[in-house]
């Protein structure tokens, strides 16, 4: 989905901290931003190069005091969405096995 304006990076990262959290993987307190996605990276290998981009502009932005060019927002955003597509495919999801509704189809129409 297209937002109507650009996440900053710290607005991107904090989306990549809820949606870890929401997905099971906490950052631990003791955690850096880089050892947090090294444990990250572990279960969205896919969208490591999003996990990386994102978190060295987070990085470079709150502890280098280096602005994230205005023309790096839009490709920055459009791997967030992409990494968040990940992180949320680790929320464990229902499986027939456990129960979810399986698809029902109508019977067929007798004419005649």
């Amino acid at each position: 989905d297209e937002v109507d304006r650009l996440l900053t990076v710290r607005e991107l990262y904090k989306g990549v901290l809820w949606e870890g959290r929401e997905a099971g993987l906490p950052r631990r307190p003791s955690e850096t931003p880089y050892e947090y996605g090294g444990r990250l990276a572990g279960h969205i290998a896919p969208a490591m190069a999003e996990l990386r981009a994102i978190t060295d502009a987070y990085v470079a932005e709150r502890y280098g005091a280096m602005e994230t060019p205005a023309d790096r927002l839009l490709p920055l955003n459009r791997l967030w969405r992409r990494l968040r597509v990940a992180l949320r495919g680790q929320v464990p999801a229902t499986s027939p096995e456990q129960g979810a509704a399986t698809p029902v189809t109508a019977p067929p129409v007798r004419r005649g």
